[in-house]
């Protein structure tokens, strides 16, 4: 098949289009040559003209009072059949950039109207595509000619996509369809909701219904079998999926082609429907033909437009986390990053304030990285772990055994988490040790105010004081909801990435529900969510919400309607009966904890995110344990770790 760049438009005497060539020393215009504009493509243009012309030339091409000019030199001249005593010249483009030739398309193809636009894109199909559309000339069997079909619209697709939005090509060649095969009405179906309903896309609004529609009579069938499902002569259709539609839209189908829209991973996400024949008259092999290539083009257009925006934004994501810049577009957290790129210019200490899970870690990672000192790397100590002097020495200094992390970590940085969690004489201890080393940037990070903290007696005040040459906080995402669904559709991004999956996309429904909710543990919570979701749609394009039968997804879902069942010692048991609500309750909360401590919160800070004390925490997470055995014969080593060191 041809490159892309080598199809060529063709240009209408209508199109406002005005060609000037200039070649060794004369000028050739429509005046004194009738030169006309015959087609353009990204390497170059043809023109009709009275005279035989070859070499180099300058061109000047003018398109609604728009200028492009450009070198070319002539790589043919032939005579031109359509009109006699004239030639048809083809230039080829010498030392311009793909920018160049795009604009001047984009350019072109902007400037028509839509009727023009859907005559040239059924030109270009008709000129391309005769050979393909030819039996006799075309030695191919039906599924190599099916391909060479497909490619040759795929292919104008790419072309016209990178211009015109994608939903007002498809409904043009839909348009074209419903013409060549007599139909009057077309519909384009959406599997939703783990493939049990379907939404209407609408091509003219580039949005979907609102209304869902279950899959069951013929809409069942396709989905299940991946074939076309079709009704060809015109009589009464008694079917279930058109009983419905006729009930809800007065929508009365005689005939119909339903024909399965595959993407190019293999996977079915919808149909095209075309129905009621004009004239009561049968649908041939020949319609379905047709319609297959359309619903080919389609799903391959679709999907690749979807990878290619995941693409971007991962892209762009990308660029962001280089830049050591946080995700999200509210006026927070714009305000944040532009307070690294000023931290990163000097050396001051800095106080990181906020609640669990909002990102206080990753603000001290990126302020260091941005830094002179990021070639030193950083060292981070958690204050959880500190409750001796001894620990501090141990953690701080260096000696014959091992290397503290004051001399590991000279000209670098290092990071004090939660210090309010200090008592007075550990704050005193460890001010004493720090305050005289000009060779470390040091930063903290504390789930307090500073506010808060200075009437804290508990509190050494002088460390604090150290720590807040500057300070900031980090608003929870409750109160930046803006923010929710890039980082969302990062963390799909990232996960994937990190798991070798495919790319995938949230739902609607997901992002209604992400929306809707608080976040207690802000984006810490947030990215669990998301593994989760990809954990139970590895092999789904579109994650959906969907409950879960171990843990719901996040835990306002904890309620009546819960779908119960739940694997118990490798049965699977459905009956509500069998266990209480408290039950999945504390199984949620156990698996919650194990995720928490995965993601590397020590057990002094997740009592906070469930609002609890450290007693009452500890005492509901051993009865949660003893649960997770009961039910499931083994429990996490993480928590058991956790139970085994309150005991000791």
């Amino acid at each position: 098949m041809k490159k892309l760049r080598q199809y060529r438009i063709p240009v209408d005497k209508h199109d406002d289009f005005e060609i000037t060539a200039f070649s060794g020393g004369k000028v050739y215009n429509y005046s004194n040559s009738h030169i006309k504009l015959v087609n353009i493509s990204n390497q170059g243009c043809a023109f009709a003209i009275d005279k035989e012309i070859s070499g180099q030339l300058d061109l000047t091409l003018v398109i609604k009072k728009r200028k492009f000019e450009v070198n070319a030199r002539v790589i043919r001249t032939s005579s031109y059949y359509e009109h006699r005593g004239m030639y048809l010249v083809g230039l080829e483009y010498l030392n311009i950039d793909e920018d160049f030739s795009n604009e001047l398309i984009s350019y072109y193809l902007h400037s028509l109207s839509l009727s023009r636009l859907k005559a040239l894109m059924l030109d270009m199909i008709q000129n391309e595509g005769d050979v393909a559309q030819s039996r006799d000339s075309l030695q191919l069997e039906d599924d190599n000619r099916l391909s060479f079909n497909s490619t040759i619209l795929f292919d104008l697709f790419k072309l016209f996509q990178a211009h015109i939005k994608s939903n007002k090509i498809i409904e043009i060649f839909a348009n074209e369809v419903k013409r060549s095969i007599e139909a009057e009405i077309f519909t384009f179906y959406i599997f939703e909701n783990g493939m049990n309903d379907v939404s209407i896309f609408d091509f003219s609004t580039g949005k979907v219904m609102e209304t869902l529609l279950p899959v069951v009579g013929s809409m069942a069938t396709l989905r299940d079998t991946e074939t076309v499902c079709m009704q060809k002569t015109a009589k009464s259709v008694r079917d279930p999926f058109y009983n419905l539609q006729f009930a809800l839209y007065d929508k009365d189908i005689k005939n119909f082609i339903l024909y399965p829209v595959i993407d190019k991973s293999g996977s079915i996400i919808g149909a095209v429907e075309f129905a009621n024949k004009s004239f009561n008259d049968a649908f041939t092999d020949q319609c379905v033909f047709e319609v297959s290539i359309f619903s080919n083009v389609v799903g391959t257009t679709l999907s690749t437009e979807e990878d290619e925006t995941i693409a971007l934004l991962s892209k762009k994501y990308m660029s962001k986390l280089s830049k050591n810049l946080l995700i999200g577009p509210s006026d927070d957290n714009q305000y944040l990053n532009s307070f690294i790129l000023e931290c990163a210019r000097n050396d001051d200490r800095i106080l990181i304030s906020g609640e669990y899970g909002v990102g206080k870690k990753l603000m001290a990672v990126n302020i260091h990285k941005s830094s002179e000192r990021s070639e030193y790397g950083i060292g981070h100590i958690n204050c959880h772990d500190i409750e001796t002097f001894a620990d501090v020495d141990k953690i701080l200094d260096s000696n014959h055994s091992h290397t503290g992390l004051l001399e590991l970590y000279s000209g670098g940085t290092i990071v004090f988490k939660d210090i309010n969690f200090l008592n007075y004489q550990l704050g005193e201890y460890i001010f004493n040790k720090i305050k005289i080393r000009q060779d470390i940037r040091f930063l903290a990070t504390t789930t307090e105010s500073r506010a808060l903290l200075s009437h804290f007696n508990e509190t050494y005040q002088p460390l604090i004081q150290f720590f807040a040459q500057k300070e900031v906080r980090i608003p929870p995402l409750k109160e930046r909801r803006e923010d929710i669904i890039p980082l969302a559709k990062f963390f799909v991004i990232q996960i994937c990435t990190q798991q070798g999956l495919s790319p995938k996309k949230l739902g609607a429904d997901v992002c209604t529900h992400f929306m809707n909710y608080d976040w207690p543990g802000n984006i810490s919570e947030l990215k669990i969510a998301i593994d989760r979701l990809i954990t139970m749609g590895q092999d789904l394009k579109t994650l959906n919400y969907k409950r879960t039968r171990i843990m719901p997804l996040i835990d306002r879902e904890i309620d009546d309607d819960f779908y119960f069942g739940i694997e118990l010692n490798n049965e699977m048991v459905e009956d509500k009966s069998l266990y209480e609500n408290g039950d999945i309750e504390e199984l949620y909360f156990y698996f919650y904890t194990e995720s928490l401590l995965n993601e590397g919160l020590g057990p002094y800070e997740i009592p906070a995110i469930f609002n609890m004390e450290l007693s009452e925490f500890e005492e509901r997470l051993y009865h949660a344990h003893n649960k997770a055995i009961h039910f499931f014969g083994v429990g996490s080593d993480m928590v058991d770790q956790v139970l085994q060191r309150k005991v000791s």
